[in-house]
This record gives C-alpha cells, sequence and structure tokens, in this order.
C-alpha cells in the first residue's frame, strides 16, 4: 500500500451560527501532519469539511470487464478453478486445487466443475481426508486405497 501525502486545504476554523449575533469557531486540526491513504487508480476522493484526509470508502471496489464489485465481493470467472475476489480494490485470485485421482482411474469431466468426478472408479476418495506426509517423506501410492502410504516416514 502506497500512503501520499495530499496537500488539503481547509479553513482553519469552521464557523458554526449559535445565533444571528454570536459566532463560535472551533479549530481544525493541523493536517499538514498527518498523511492520508491515497485513492486507487480511476477513483476521485471526495473532501469532507473538517476531516484532513479525503474520504475513499467509495473507491474500494473493482472494475472488472465493465462491471464494478464492492470490496470482499466474489467476482465471477469463465475458468471453474479460479476464484477471485475483490480485496482493496484490486482483484485477487486463487487456483482451486483437486483432489489426486485414485489409481488407475481417470474420472469424470464435469462442465462447470474445476475438478474431476471420481465417483465411479469403485472408491469415492474425494470424501476421503488423508493425512499429509512429514516435511522430506515421499509417500507411495497404493492401488486401490485413496490415501498414499506414509508408515515407512519418521
Amino acid at each position: 500500500m502506497t500512503i501520499k501525502i495530499f496537500s488539503v486545504v481547509f479553513l482553519l476554523a469552521i464557523t458554526l451560527r449559535q445565533s444571528q449575533s454570536r459566532e463560535v469557531c472551533v479549530p481544525l486540526p493541523d493536517c499538514s501532519l498527518v498523511l492520508c491513504e491515497g485513492p486507487p487508480e480511476n477513483c476521485e476522493p471526495i473532501n469532507v469539511p473538517g476531516q484532513c484526509c479525503p474520504d475513499i470508502s467509495h473507491c474500494k471496489r473493482c472494475l472488472v470487464d465493465g462491471t464494478y464489485y464492492e470490496d470482499g465481493e466474489e467476482v465471477p470467472q469463465t475458468n471453474p478453478c479460479q476464484f477471485c475476489t475483490c480485496y482493496n480494490s484490486e482483484l485477487v485470485c486463487a487456483i482451486i486445487d483437486c483432489a489426486r485421482p485414485p489409481p488407475g482411474c481417470e474420472g469424470v469431466i464435469v462442465p462447470g466443475q474445476c475438478c474431476r468426478d471420481y465417483s465411479n472408479c469403485g472408491l469415492n476418495c474425494a470424501a476421503v481426508s488423508c493425512l499429509a506426509p512429514p516435511v522430506g517423506c515421499e509417500p507411495i501410492e497404493v492401488p486401490g486405497q485413496c490415501c498414499p502410504d506414509i508408515s515407512q516416514c519418521k
């Protein structure tokens, strides 16, 4: 995140009318010592009277293919293996990691889904959680089992 110092010009006091005959001045903070977060690209900050930094809360969104997405909103993708979210005005994506197929199983490609369907392979390994091997261990794939053998690992 880059922080830019904006030269913000404000009146040194806000005049409040308490009555028609009397004025009360309230001093503003010294804005010359305040660091303000810069707005994202293509965003016009809004100066708010009484505040040193401009309001950029409306800027925290993403423009993707002509559509705006709010901060934290999921951004649809054509690739079913990619999951994207608007985060601080940037598109952040992750790739979905699919389970390994059981030995000797090709699985079936399902349109619109990232991972192959292995339910017709005799073993339903998609519903099985396997222990991760210790660091430096090479697990041994065992035909007919969903999880690799890590018993030789220490």
